[in-house]
């Protein structure tokens, strides 16, 4: 399933962007939630099609990667925090 994440990785800057730009500056918990519950979702369906989503190695979003996904989150808003694409974040 860690395959299915490393998919998801060009994806995650176009993801956290698109719900800056829906929710707009200030309510970061509500955006953080919605990215997490999008990319949650998405690798969901990935291990859904690979036939993993109920499998007893922990396939699919479990406690593990999501922690994985709130840490990949927190690290790519600092980024673009860093580098100017979000301009309002604590620097």
């Amino acid at each position: 399933m860690f395959l299915a994440i490393l998919g998801l990785l060009p994806a995650i800057p176009h993801i956290v962007l698109g719900i800056e730009k829906l929710f707009g500056h200030g309510n970061g918990s509500a955006k953080k939630q919605a990215a997490t519950s999008a990319i949650g979702d998405m690798i969901n369906i990935f291990g859904q099609l690979g036939g993993n989503a109920s499998s007893a190695n922990g396939a699919g979003a479990n406690s593990d990667m999501m922690t994985f996904v709130d840490e990949l989150i927190e690290s790519t808003v600092k980024l673009l925090n860093a580098n100017g694409t979000l301009s309002h974040g604590t620097k």
